[in-house]
């Protein structure tokens, strides 16, 4: 509400952070440069808040591979995606705070929900505990290249792993 009575106020233009067609299509880019750098890839994980991110990587890798596995990370505390997926339907959920502040949105905007019911595979949850997990083992990293983000790097040979015999 702030924001937009500030816009308003001062002349301003609120760009959303992630329910806006040129902010998903900008996230795209990054689907660009996976398929440059790893052009069979076939399983991508992608962490989720609003949904900019994951829809606009997978519009990219799915019009160039539509079989490339699209995997969104979201902590148990806060999904409002995986909630609206699993309800068909734009959905609110916000059991308490998360580790994983910069994806902690309680529901995704309208875009990003269409987009993801098409082009998502799997929505994986995963907990507090395992995100602090995650960071600590990012943080104790010896090189940066073999950090991986926190949301999925305990999960991560679990993910793959069942996607290969799956």
């Amino acid at each position: 509400a702030f924001m937009e009575q500030k816009a308003k106020e001062d002349g301003l233009t609120v760009v959303d952070p992630y329910n806006d067609p040129l902010v998903i299509a900008g996230q795209g880019s990054i689907g660009l440069e996976i398929l440059d750098q790893l052009w069979d890839v076939d399983t991508v994980i992608v962490p989720v808040g609003g949904g900019g991110l994951i829809t606009g990587i997978a519009t990219v890798l799915k019009h160039f591979n539509p079989y490339i596995h699209i995997v969104g990370v979201q902590s148990e505390n806060v999904h409002g995606m995986t909630a609206s997926l699993q309800a068909g339907k734009l959905t609110r959920q916000c059991t308490g705070p998360t580790l994983a502040d910069g994806t902690a949105v309680a529901m995704p905007g309208d875009i990003t929900f269409g987009l993801a019911e098409e082009l998502v595979d799997e929505m994986v949850l995963v907990s507090e505990e395992e995100i602090a997990e995650a960071m600590k083992a990012f943080s104790n990293a010896p090189k940066p290249w073999q950090k991986a983000p926190v949301h999925y790097q305990q999960r991560l040979s679990r993910l793959t792993k069942s996607h290969r015999n799956g």
